[in-house]
């Protein structure tokens, strides 16, 4: 506002006065501020004019006074029209005028006071006032409205200032870290070191994968069993529906986790053993037991229908062999027992073999996990060839374990039915008796219904009321029956098959049926003790020794790793050296910036502290120093950097380094090598969703391979679902008892259709 201008004139004032005490725009929605004053520095321009129009020092001290009362604090300024500069002056002329405006200012206002208002007050006839000097000199001038502008200037930057200062600290310190980051990534860009990270990750895959399957204490802090253990109806639904592997299949015998918990509940109260089976929480290996038993409890619950006479009769078939034209009871067992032994096994093996395959790809998954989890490989994430390689190197092994038990089963089951075993069951017990009885199994310790010996230990008198007699242990009977003889194993049966053969009464039939069921229960039983043996021999073993050191393998990881060329492995790890320069140079420059800043800030802080006292001297010297400061900052950041390795300059600058990275990616596999085939896509696939999908494929081939690698010869997985046929399930309990048959008879039985999906 304009020193000379009445007070009522000076309309802008009025309406800043309105507008912070909210008697003008009400409806801003922000609170008045009625102190607004105390805030604010009124600068009176055009004082030269004010001293033109007051001579009175009386006149004077009033208007100034009339000014600060409205405005509180204020200031009065003035130019000097007699300075001299014209508007075609130069530089240099103007650098002069701004240089001594002050002080030609402070001269005119001298006069003024002197010359002026106190010479006039002095002269008797006009008994005029002096100017009060003491108390408004001070509030006119450039040199004190430069010096309130400054002390507010200063005043609100030196409240800001710790702030400003915190502020580029912080972002140093994360430009810092974030320089660290890129300068740890340009580190692992060295092929050979990459090279070295993978066969380190790969020896504590290996090592893991076993620690994990043993549940060893090493892994135990990782996995802790409360959180990571699972029940049997956990694994099944993850089976179902998370693994993108799963293969829905039609078997007789397959019970559900629901249908498994309503037969453990329909158990004796005092037998809680398949309740604690299916609910317990597992780890590692302890898996493969649970399933070995819930497998083996499925196939011992399946019952099959009773055959129809003229069923038995066309399995008997007519001059079979060409020998006589009787009834061939012979080959009837051998095919009903085939018959029966394919719909118990044939799928159930295919299902036994997902699972297997199942909990293992689940170990894989939680050690991969753990080892990305951890520092010294997290930067691996995104190397997904190397990590699929890894997956199907993985995979490869335990297929190849798998596949050896399967294959065992597979000749094992054709060995016990490719012809009818009459002696298998005589054989069984008589060995039984042969056993010597040491270990003491709990078996031995139930007691045999209605068949009692006397009681040594009790006294002859009944005084008690106590029983002389006592019921003897399986135990005490196998102990006490004389072991055959060894020519007994040599022999078989003397008979097995009734020699009574009426085909219009069908009197043989009830034989026949009572045969094959006494057969096809001994084999089930002695096929489920051998297929556990055999996955346990080449799967579970195999997988708690996977840390063992393989021999030598053209086909291993480790040797493929050793063998690629460094550019190669620049190729599989999409190492882009380019990109990495790039991202250093760029925080290298936001890093000297903020540098710079903080420098600048700090002398700022400094020169505006003692103004008075700075010279062009002083300054000169800062400027040498400041970019001293900023080169060492910068040269500090290029040391972090320098000898991290030889190849990136090389590789980065040099146009060689795309051609030799095309090159790497060519390869001379052969077209019948279809493991390096597969090897060679995902070292060309640096995408993760093809590496993926190369690997689904995969899967999706091998998987039908294995599933169907367990089949005989006529049977199917689809067996079941083409063609069915009713079967009757029936569970053993407590409650049950034998037959005369040697079969089951159960109070509790549970039928259900034969085509069962899962």
């Amino acid at each position: 506002m304009e020193a000379n201008k009445k007070l009522e004139d000076c309309t802008g004032a009025h309406i800043l006065d309105e507008l912070c005490t909210g008697k003008r725009n009400q409806n801003s929605g922000r609170p008045p501020r009625i102190d607004y004053k105390n805030s604010m520095l009124a600068i009176q321009t055009k004082f030269d004019l004010f001293m033109n129009n007051h001579t009175n020092g009386a006149h004077a001290n009033k208007h100034i006074q009339e000014r600060l009362n409205m405005f509180e604090e204020t200031v009065f300024v003035s130019m000097i029209p007699d300075a001299g500069l014209k508007d075609d002056d130069s530089f240099e002329r103007t650098v002069q005028y701004m240089k001594y405006l002050p002080q030609r200012e402070k001269d005119s206002v001298d006069d003024w006071i002197e010359q002026t208002v106190n010479e006039n007050a002095s002269k008797p006839s006009t008994h005029y006032s002096t100017f009060n000097s003491g108390k408004y000199r001070d509030l006119i001038g450039i040199r004190e409205v430069r010096g309130r502008i400054q002390s507010r200037w200063l005043k609100a930057f030196n409240m800001t200032l710790p702030t400003i200062k915190s502020n580029l600290a912080r972002l140093l310190a994360k430009y810092n870290l974030e320089y660290d980051e890129k300068v740890k990534e340009y580190v692992q860009s060295n092929p050979a070191q990459v090279r070295t990270a993978y066969l380190t990750y790969v020896n504590e895959f290996r090592r893991k994968i076993a620690f994990y399957a043993a549940y060893k204490s090493e892994i135990e802090g990782h996995f802790p069993h409360a959180k990571h253990g699972t029940s049997y109806e956990e694994v099944e639904r993850d089976f179902q529906t998370h693994w993108s592997r799963w293969r829905p299949l039609t078997w007789p015998a397959y019970l559900n986790a629901n249908e498994l918990k309503k037969h453990a509940c329909a158990q004796s109260s005092e037998d809680q053993s398949l309740h604690k089976l299916l609910d317990s929480k597992l780890l590692g290996s302890s898996h493969f037991d649970r399933l070995q038993k819930l497998f083996a409890y499925m196939v011992l619950a399946l019952q099959h229908d009773e055959l129809t006479a003229d069923e038995i009769a066309t399995i008997e078939s007519l001059l079979y062999g060409g020998l006589s034209c009787s009834a061939n009871m012979d080959k009837f067992v051998r095919d009903m027992m085939r018959r029966l032994v394919r719909k118990t096994f044939a799928v159930g093996i295919a299902w036994l073999t997902q699972m297997y395959t199942y909990l293992l790809d689940t170990f894989r998954e939680a050690v991969t996990s753990l080892l990305l989890s951890e520092n010294n490989y997290a930067y691996l994430k995104n190397h997904s060839p190397f990590l699929k390689i890894v997956e199907l190197d993985y995979h490869r092994k335990i297929r190849t374990m798998t596949r050896r038990a399967i294959y065992a089963v597979r000749d094992t089951r054709f060995a016990y039915s490719a012809y009818a075993h009459y002696d298998l069951t005589a054989r069984l017990k008589k060995l039984s008796f042969y056993i010597p009885v040491e270990i003491s199994h709990e078996l031995y310790l139930e007691k045999v219904p209605n068949v009692f010996v006397k009681d040594d230990d009790k006294s002859k008198t009944t005084a008690n009321n106590s029983s002389e007699y006592r019921q003897v242990t399986i135990g005490e009977i196998f102990a006490n029956i004389e072991a055959p003889r060894l020519i007994s194993f040599i022999f078989g049966s003397e008979s097995y098959l009734t020699t009574k053969r009426d085909q219009k009464s069908g009197s043989h039939h009830p034989s026949a049926r009572q045969t094959v069921r006494e057969l096809y229960t001994a084999t089930c039983g002695k096929l489920l003790y051998d297929i556990a043996a055999h996955f346990n021999a080449h799967v579970v073993i195999g997988i708690n020794e996977f840390d063992q050191i393989e021999p030598y393998s053209p086909r291993s990881i480790t040797t493929l790793l050793t063998g690629m060329s460094d550019f190669q492995i620049a190729r599989m790890a999409d190492i882009d050296f380019e990109k990495v320069l790039k991202s250093l140079d760029h925080y290298k420059c936001i890093i000297g910036e903020l540098t710079e800043a903080s420098i600048l800030l700090n002398k700022v802080s400094q020169q505006l502290h003692n103004y008075a006292t700075n010279t062009y001297a002083e300054l000169d010297q800062f400027e040498k120093r400041f970019e001293n400061s900023v080169k060492k900052a910068m040269d500090q950041l290029d040391h972090r950097r320098k000898f991290i390795h030889p190849i990136a300059s090389e590789l980065s600058s040099s146009g060689s380094y795309r051609s030799q990275i095309r090159l790497a990616g060519e390869s001379n596999i052969q077209e019948d090598d279809e493991e390096a085939y597969e090897i060679q896509v995902l070292l060309d696939s640096t995408d993760e969703a093809m590496c993926k999908a190369h690997l689904e494929y995969i899967y999706q081939r091998h998987d039908n391979e294995d599933l169907r690698a367990g089949l005989l010869e006529g049977e199917s997985l689809d067996q079941d679902s083409l063609k069915q046929t009713a079967t009757e399930y029936q569970r053993l309990f407590s409650s049950s008892s034998m037959n005369s048959a040697g079969f089951v008879s159960l109070d509790y039985t549970n039928k259900r259709s034969g085509k069962t999906s899962y």
